[in-house]
């Protein structure tokens, strides 16, 4: 029996001082590492939006190009 080697790819974020600090407590109260609790987030946002490709989201005016 093979087994596939896990597929993964490799992204960067830019988070606000704060967020980063709050991730980062997170990360250290629980002896994991800040990017498995973005990951984490990450897959339970996935879960929680399923089905839904358009989402009810507040696009920031800077994000949008105008």
């Amino acid at each position: 029996m093979s087994i596939e080697p896990r597929q993964t790819v490799r992204t960067s974020v830019i988070v606000g001082t704060d967020q980063y600090k709050r991730i980062a407590a997170i990360a250290e109260a629980n002896n994991v590492s800040v990017a498995w609790v973005i990951r984490t987030a990450i897959g339970q946002f996935l879960e929680q939006h399923e089905d839904q490709m358009r989402l009810p989201l507040q696009v920031p005016r800077f994000a949008t190009g105008d």
